[in-house]
């Protein structure tokens, strides 16, 4: 009997996570991914690779820290690069845990340098692109859909 009890009380909580909290994978390029983890407390997690914890990141991990009401963070990153850049608003908090893993740099905290480096002026449209070789994902976390 209390095998079964147990039983049903590991489903109820799996599906209660299941349904509360929305978590998303996202594929940037060489086999990389993105985990946009949108949570029941109002915060959203944007890990790099495919996080699968139950609990936050550890402060060895690295991460952006925002929430689920955020418009929505941009990421550049280069092909072959382990640096990813990370257009967010300003209540969003990067953190950088371990250095032999992806690190994280706050593009505003710099934008005219990175926007020199990684965009240039299209005269026909009147706009800035993005230059060749620079990836870029948008992440409308907003819209992504969590309870």
């Amino acid at each position: 009997m209390k095998k079964k009890l147990l039983f049903i009380l590991v489903v109820l909580v799996v599906i209660v996570f299941a349904y509360g909290e929305s978590r998303k994978f996202l594929h940037l390029d060489d086999g990389k991914y993105v985990t946009v983890w949108k949570t029941y407390d109002d915060v959203c997690y944007i890990v790099p690779g495919r996080y699968y914890g139950l609990l936050k990141p550890s402060v060895l991990s690295t991460y952006i820290k925002t929430t689920n009401r955020s418009t929505g963070v941009d990421i550049i990153w280069k092909k072959e690069s382990d640096t990813l850049l990370a257009q967010v608003d300003s209540n969003s908090q990067i953190f950088n845990g371990r250095s032999d893993k992806v690190v994280i740099v706050n593009y505003n905290l710099n934008q005219r340098l990175n926007d020199s480096l990684y965009t240039y002026f299209d005269n026909k449209l009147k706009v800035r692109r993005y230059k060749k070789g620079i990836n870029i994902l948008s992440i409308p976390i907003n819209d992504m859909g969590a309870l």
